[in-house]
């Protein structure tokens, strides 16, 4: 009968062992300072498995410093390992508190999870996707055999190895400093997140003004002068969102190596340059379509139109934009000096130089090209002498078309605040211009935009006092949130 009552007691003992439920606080205490790296209260692990991991992490914090504590529980009930994987780190305290270079690993067999804790000194080597790689390479498909000493000791020599690297050693940091690659990937969020918003409004705003073309030839003259409205919905929907999203998506979420921040802006550098590219294809399509043959002025006018502005382009982008950028230089000077035939006498016409052309301008138009706003060209035919004069708008001029003589002669003289704006209501202010050709003085009105307040958030700094009844076998390290976690 006594027999029978041990074995009761043992059977009754075994199920509630079994079926023991741990919290944060029950977790037995890891002894760091004693070669204690390895908690196993349920005895999940081998006894040769956890004295072999005790003394590779230990020879580990010998030469790195870094403590890498590793926690094999059966069951912690509903809690969530993260959260629970976040408090047991802070409560051990793992890595050094002036480096808080401690990595916690939780193995929770009940729940088939296995979590990473990583402090911000460990962030640099051990980012989320290394945690995660890890996990799933040399972890998981062990769990999922049973063999939990084969994979945890398979992710600790994975772990070891990468804190041993030389090269990863320079990641090591202040805790108090953000990680690069953890920056690199804020970076990568604060443009594609509104880049992406902007684009889904744009679209949007597009579809709805039928802009998406196909046909550039079949578009009115007014809208022929946007050539954004030549692409084809598809085209625009993939050069402009679904490349860059599985860009910045395959930035943020995958790739985090070393050149994290070059290859950002490489891959911006690469999506804008394709875009350029694209567009200047639809400005040769739209130019092509609204070229008149023997109309010499009205194709000097739509090439600059279309191809003004890739001067720009060329400073950014000098592959391949400088080499076409001196090409349509070159072919804008082509088409202003091409021969012409009189339209009266069909005889070829001579351009004049700049001494003559003067006997048959205007002396508006002699105005104009002193003040250098205007250009012109004077054609005169040799036969029947009958001439015109082409004008060609100065880039870079001042000067605008007066609204009385249309002389463009126009200059701003004054710019005064009327009304000053405030943070309630805007402003008027007044421009005031003169002409120097007819001394016409006009006078403009605009308003000021009203003031806004800069919304200036202050943080703050809470500074937390460390308990003096921490236990001494704790490092003083606190877990800055990161890692990675995987279930099975």
């Amino acid at each position: 009968m006594k027999q029978i009552f041990i074995i009761l007691a043992l059977c009754i003992h075994s199920i509630a062992w079994a079926g023991k439920v741990y919290t944060v606080e029950s977790v037995p205490k890891l002894r760091l300072y004693n070669k204690s790296y390895i908690s196993d209260p349920d005895h999940l692990l081998k006894e040769e498995t956890v004295h072999r991991m005790n003394q590779e992490l230990y020879l580990l914090e010998g030469v790195t410093t870094d403590q890498v504590a590793v926690v094999v529980l059966g069951s912690i009930g509903s809690a969530s390992p993260k959260d629970f994987a976040n408090r047991l780190f802070n409560r051990f305290r793992v890595g050094q508190k002036d480096k808080d270079n401690g990595l916690l690993i939780l193995l929770v067999t009940n729940s088939r999870r296995v979590e990473f804790e990583t402090g911000y000194g460990l962030e640099g080597i051990l980012p989320d996707a290394i945690c995660k790689r890890i996990q799933l390479e040399y972890m998981v498909p062990r769990f999922k055999e049973g063999n939990y000493d084969q994979g945890l000791s398979d992710g600790v020599t994975a772990v070891i190895k990468i804190l041993n690297d030389p090269e990863n050693k320079t990641a090591l940091q202040d805790p108090h400093k953000k990680d690069p690659q953890s920056l690199a990937r804020i970076i990568g969020w604060i443009l594609a997140v509104p880049y992406l918003l902007f684009m889904s409004v744009f679209y949007f705003v597009k579809k709805s003004k039928g802009a998406f073309k196909e046909d550039y030839a079949k578009l009115s003259e007014a809208k022929k002068r946007n050539v954004s409205l030549t692409i084809p919905r598809w085209r625009w929907l993939l050069l402009y969102f679904f490349v860059p999203l599985a860009f910045y998506g395959g930035m943020i979420y995958f790739y985090h190596g070393s050149y994290y921040i070059a290859t950002l802006i490489g891959g911006a550098y690469a999506m804008i340059l394709l875009t350029l590219v694209d567009k200047k294809s639809r400005s040769e399509k739209a130019y092509s379509v609204s070229y008149k043959e023997g109309d010499y002025f009205h194709q000097y006018n739509q090439f600059n139109r279309y191809f003004d502005n890739w001067g720009i382009a060329a400073v950014f982008f000098p592959v391949p934009f400088l080499f076409t950028d001196g090409q349509n230089n070159k072919k804008l000077k082509a088409i202003r000096r091409h021969e012409r035939a009189c339209g009266e006498c069909v005889t070829s016409m001579i351009l004049l130089d700049e001494k003559k052309e003067d006997e048959h301008l205007k002396k508006s138009q002699i105005l104009e090209e002193s003040i250098k706003s205007v250009d012109y060209d004077v054609w005169l035919c040799p036969s029947c002498h009958s001439h015109y004069a082409l004008g060609y708008n100065s880039k870079f001029s001042k000067y605008k078309a007066c609204s009385s003589c249309g002389t463009k002669a126009s200059f701003l003289q004054s710019d005064i605040t009327k009304v000053a704006a405030t943070y309630d209501s805007s402003g008027i202010g007044e421009k005031t211009y003169k002409c120097m050709y007819c001394k016409r003085i006009s006078v403009e009105e605009y308003t000021i935009a009203r003031l806004t307040r800069s919304s200036s958030s202050s943080s703050s700094s809470s500074s937390s006092s460390s308990s003096s009844s921490s236990s001494s076998s704790s490092g003083g390290g606190s877990s800055g949130g990161g890692g990675a976690g995987s279930s099975w």
